[in-house]
C-alpha cells in the first residue's frame, strides 16, 4: 500500500515574486522522469500557477520521507542552476497530503478562496503526468475523490459565488450600464487597466466591447489596445477633443486628478448615449476624478469596488466552513476504501478457514451426535453452517476495517494489519500484509 506526498511552496509561504524563480522553464517532462527514476516514485505530478509550485507523489510504504525532501532539493538546485532555501518548501505525507490535495483541488488553500482557475490547473497537471506516463492509476484514484468532492462543494455551497476582485467588480459595472455594444475608454495602461479591461474582454456575456486606449507613453497605449483589438489614442487628442463614449475606465499614477471638471464636461457632451449617465471608474489611488457631482455622470470608485469585493469575500470564507465539512467526509471515506483494498485480500482467506471450521464441528456432530439426520436435514445443517461462518467472517472483517481506520499509530495509506490481529491468525503468507508498521505494534 503506497503512500501519497506532497513537497512545495505557496502563496503561504512566499510572495509570489519569490515563488516564479522555483518554475522550471520550458517542458520539465524529461526532468521529471529522471527525478522520478532517482527518488523511486511511483508517481510524480508537478502543479506550477502562480501562486504555488507542487511536487506530488507517491512511493513505496517504506520510503524516507526526508530523503524523498532532500533528493528534490538536490534535484531542484540542479535544475534551477543555483541555490534555493529548504525553508521555502513544506512537505505533508500520507492523511495531511491527501486533506491538502483536496483544500487545492476546492481552492480553499488559494490566494482567492473560492477561484475555479485551480482545478482545472490541477486537471491540465493531471493529464499532462498521464501522458508522460509519469503518474498512474494509483494517484489518479486520489485525484478522482478530490474531484467528487468539489463538485459536492460546488453543488451545496455557495463558495464560488460572488465576485472578488476589483477588476471584475468594475467589468460587471460596465455590462449592467449598457446594454448595447458598449464603446469604453480606458485611460492609462498598467497592470490594472490591462487586467480590468482583460475582464471586460472576455467577459462571460460573450458582448463585444469596443476599446479606446490612451496613455502618457504611446506605445505602452499602442500594446495594450492590440491586446483588447481595440484602438489606440493621442493623450492630448483624448483631452482635448473628447471620444464619444459609453464608459471610462481610469487608472493612473498622477498626483492629481486627471479627468478635470472641464474634461469630464466634455465627456459628459459627447457620450453615446445622452438619457443615460457617462459611467466613470475610478480605479486610481488618490481619486483621478476632480468632481464626482456633476449632471449626466455616474463615478464609482476604487474603494467602492473593494468595499463589495470584500463582502463577497467574507461571505466566500463563510462558504468555505461548509466545504471543510464535505472534505472531511470525503477523507473518511479514502481512508475506508484503503481499509477495504487491505482487508480485501483476507476476505477469502478468513471466510475459507471460518467455513472449513464449521464443516468439521458439523461434520463430527453428525458422526457421533446426531447420527439420526436423513439427508435433508444433513443439507439443511450445512446451508446453517455455511452461513454462519459467513456471518462470523463479515464481523471480524468490519471490527478489523474499523480498526485500520482509527488506527492512531499508522498512517490511512498504509494501514496495519497486526493492529487488528489478522497476519498471524489468518493469513499464510506473511507477503499479504504490505504495513511497515507491523513491528511497532509488536
Amino acid at each position: 500500500m503506497n503512500h501519497l506526498g506532497v513537497i512545495g511552496t505557496s502563496h503561504k509561504v512566499r510572495s509570489v515574486k519569490e515563488i516564479a524563480r522555483y518554475h522550471l522553464g520550458g517542458d520539465p517532462t524529461p526532468q521529471l522522469t529522471r527525478l522520478k527514476a532517482a527518488l523511486d516514485l511511483e508517481d510524480l505530478l508537478l502543479l506550477s500557477t502562480c501562486n504555488r509550485v507542487e511536487f506530488w507523489y507517491r512511493a513505496a510504504p517504506e520510503a524516507d520521507g526526508r530523503a524523498i525532501f532532500d533528493g528534490l532539493m538536490g534535484f531542484y538546485q540542479d535544475a534551477l542552476g543555483s541555490a534555493l532555501n529548504p525553508d521555502d518548501f513544506y512537505q505533508l505525507e500520507r492523511g495531511e497530503a491527501a486533506r491538502h490535495l483536496m483544500r487545492v483541488s476546492a481552492s480553499l488553500d488559494s490566494l482567492v478562496v473560492g477561484e475555479i482557475q485551480i482545478l482545472e490547473q490541477l486537471k491540465a497537471a493531471h493529464a499532462r503526468a498521464l501522458d508522460a506516463r509519469l503518474a498512474g492509476a494509483g494517484i489518479t484514484r486520489l485525484l478522482e475523490i478530490a474531484y467528487q468532492a468539489v463538485k459536492e462543494i460546488r453543488r451545496d455551497t455557495r463558495l464560488t459565488e460572488g465576485l472578488v476582485s476589483v477588476a471584475s467588480l468594475a467589468a460587471v459595472e460596465v455590462l449592467a450600464h449598457h446594454e448595447e455594444t458598449p464603446r469604453v475608454l480606458l485611460i492609462g495602461a498598467g497592470e490594472t487597466m490591462a487586467e480590468a479591461g482583460t475582464r471586460l474582454k472576455d467577459n462571460p456575456t460573450q458582448r463585444p466591447i469596443r476599446f479606446l486606449v490612451t496613455n502618457r507613453t504611446a506605445s505602452k497605449a499602442a500594446a495594450l489596445a492590440e491586446r483588447l483589438e481595440g484602438e489606440a489614442l493621442p493623450w492630448a487628442e483624448v483631452f482635448a477633443e473628447a471620444p464619444s463614449v459609453h464608459a471610462v475606465m481610469i487608472a493612473t499614477s498622477a498626483p492629481s486628478p486627471v479627468l478635470t471638471r472641464a474634461a469630464l464636461t466634455r465627456l459628459i457632451d459627447k457620450r453615446v448615449n445622452p438619457s443615460r449617465p457617462l459611467l466613470v471608474l475610478d480605479l486610481s489611488q488618490p481619486s483621478d476624478v476632480a468632481a464626482a457631482d456633476l449632471p449626466g455622470l455616474k463615478v464609482v470608485s476604487i474603494e467602492d469596488l473593494r468595499a463589495r469585493a470584500e463582502d463577497n469575500l467574507q461571505a466566500r470564507r463563510e462558504q468555505a466552513l461548509l466545504a471543510e465539512r464535505i472534505i472531511e467526509g470525503k477523507l473518511t471515506l479514502m481512508e475506508r476504501r484503503l481499509a477495504d483494498q487491505v482487508v480485501g485480500p483476507a476476505v477469502g482467506m478468513i471466510q475459507r478457514r471460518f467455513s472449513a471450521m464449521m464443516t468439521r464441528e458439523v461434520h463430527h456432530l453428525i458422526e457421533h451426535q446426531l447420527t439420526g439426520l436423513n439427508a435433508d436435514q444433513i443439507a439443511q445443517l450445512e446451508r446453517w453452517a455455511a452461513s454462519t461462518a459467513k456471518r462470523l467472517a463479515g464481523i471480524h472483517l468490519e471490527h478489523a476495517k474499523r480498526m485500520l481506520v482509527a488506527c492512531s499509530h499508522c498512517p490511512p495509506e498504509a494501514p496495519c494489519l497486526a493492529a487488528m490481529g489478522l497476519k498471524n491468525k489468518y493469513l499464510e503468507d506473511d507477503s499479504a500484509s504490505s504495513c511497515p508498521h507491523a513491528r511497532a505494534h509488536g
